[in-house]
Formats: structure tokens, sequence, C-alpha cells
């Protein structure tokens, strides 16, 4: 899956598997079943996304919610402030 390898995500954003893995488990290293229960949680679905590169994508989408350069990381941030 994406999460296991370097990704290309837009041209100007490429991401490693385990970069991914520790935003979403905490551990680098993290076995993709890890990855499916903690995107699940985090996102709040009713069931694990289905087929596992759906949660391969939607983890990547979470890595890049909570880097510092995320326009959705500012806007989020900065609406719980108020």
């Amino acid at each position: 899956g994406a999460v296991g390898r370097v990704e290309r995500v837009s041209d100007d954003v490429v991401v490693a598997g385990g970069q991914v893995k520790q935003a979403v488990v905490g551990y680098g290293r993290a076995e993709k079943k890890q990855v499916i229960i903690m995107v699940t949680s985090l996102l709040g679905l009713k069931e694990p996304p289905k087929p596992d590169d759906t949660a391969d994508a939607l983890a990547i989408a979470v890595c890049h919610a909570h880097s510092a350069g995320s326009r959705l990381a500012s806007f989020y941030n900065k609406n719980l402030e108020t």
C-alpha cells in the first residue's frame, strides 16, 4: 500500500510511509491493521474504510492535515483558538 513507501501526494507534497504511520498511529513502523484502526477512530467512521488503499489515502490526508505547512491545519488550529 501507499503507506508502506514514499508517495507523491501532489507536485509539492511527498511523504514517506513511516511519516504517515507516525502521524496517524504514533509509531513509524506500525502495521497496516493499526493504521486502519486509527484512521477509523480519528475520522469517526462507523466501519473501517475499504479497500485498504482507501485507508492509505485517508491516512495520507490525516498526515498532511497535521503538517505545519497544511492550510487545513492552519484553518483548524485558528478555529480552535476562537
